[in-house]
């Protein structure tokens, strides 16, 4: 989460770069060359995590076969804290 303070020092930031553009139009494009670079390291860096992710879950999954009480009781703690949603594996350990 994002504090006011955090807030603050971004408008600072983004007013900043606002009066930089404003007195030199033609650094806009490279200020966006930088966001977009920006952009694609931070999708990059999260396409590697979410690769790591999916191997540790592989694994896992291959060490709980059979603990499927396990398997629900952390699914149902997480449940409301991923971006994933679980319910219809959740159904079909139920069932």
């Amino acid at each position: 989460m994002i504090t006011s303070k955090q807030l603050a020092k971004r408008e600072i930031f983004y007013n900043h770069i606002k009066n930089f553009v404003k007195e030199d139009p033609g650094a806009a494009a490279f200020i966006n060359k930088y966001v977009e670079e920006g952009i694609l390291s931070a999708l990059h860096s999260e396409t590697r995590r979410a690769n790591d992710m999916e191997t540790v879950l592989a694994i896992v999954i291959e060490r709980m076969k059979g603990k499927n009480d396990l398997v629900l009781s952390l699914l149902e703690k997480h449940k409301d804290k991923s971006s994933v949603k679980w319910d219809s594996v959740i159904h079909e350990l139920t069932r």
